[in-house]
């Protein structure tokens, strides 16, 4: 009966882990859709240089003309790029994945979509955190120059840092339902194995060896009563027995 008990249960909470994790990916999505597309405006669009270039390439541009290190720059401003673009292209793959997926989808299906949104979570925030530290970067030459930066990039960094926190809030709480699965999963089948092995009888070793310790612990009872038998209780003085 406890064994079985220990069955239900597991199960029930493997259901759950399933159902939880099925909500946090739908949470994940919901913050990810707008989170793309400020990252995509931040990169790529030309407010900065009012209409004349992207953002990234304005700071470059900046940078460049107070910095001697054009080849530094360049090279950082196209690993930001990168890093967005590898970021967008797990972020379509797995959102075209999680729109196939539904609550009544099988839990091996809801494991997988879990499990790849929480990769490409990461992928975002690596690239949320590359644009950072890149615009941070802008805004600390321009000031050490004793220039202004433009007011796009202070609003460009509220934005990231907002973003940057939701990132990793998801990330955390998909890594946690992965784990939770694998475990849960594990704990299942561990109940299960035990109540069949319940269900299937003794093994005939430990039989045999129950047995003998059976007759083990006979044998020293015997042993015992034996012993018992043979005591004889003698009083130091004469007397009559008033309690026994």
């Amino acid at each position: 009966a406890q064994a079985q008990n220990a069955v239900a249960n597991s199960q029930t909470a493997l259901a759950k882990q399933y159902q939880d994790a099925y909500n946090d990916v739908v949470a994940a999505y919901q913050d990810l859709s707008p989170i793309m597309s400020q990252l995509q405006d931040v990169e790529t669009g030309t407010e900065a240089s009012r209409g004349s270039q992207w953002n990234i390439d304005y700071y470059q541009s900046a940078i460049t003309g107070i910095r001697n290190d054009a080849s530094g720059i360049t090279t950082q401003r196209n690993q930001v790029y990168a890093d967005y673009q590898q970021a967008l292209s797990a972020y379509n793959a797995a959102y075209a994945d999680y729109q196939n997926t539904n609550q009544s989808s099988s839990t091996s299906t809801i494991q997988s979509i879990a499990q790849e949104t929480y990769a490409m979570t990461q992928s975002v925030g690596t690239a949320l955190d590359s644009a950072n530290s890149y615009i941070q970067l802008y805004q600390n030459v321009e000031k050490g120059a004793n220039l202004t930066p433009v007011a796009e990039s202070t609003t460009a960094l509220s934005t990231l840092a907002t973003d940057v926190a939701k990132v990793n809030g998801d990330i955390a709480t998909l890594l946690s339902d992965t784990n939770g699965i694998t475990s849960d999963v594990q704990s299942a089948q561990q109940n299960q194995l035990s109540l069949e092995q319940l269900q299937q009888g003794p093994d005939s070793l430990d039989l045999e060896s129950d047995q003998l310790n059976i007759q083990q612990q006979q044998t020293a009872l015997q042993q015992a009563e034996d012993d018992l038998s043979d005591y004889t209780i003698t009083a130091p003085i004469s007397g009559t027995v008033a309690n026994l």
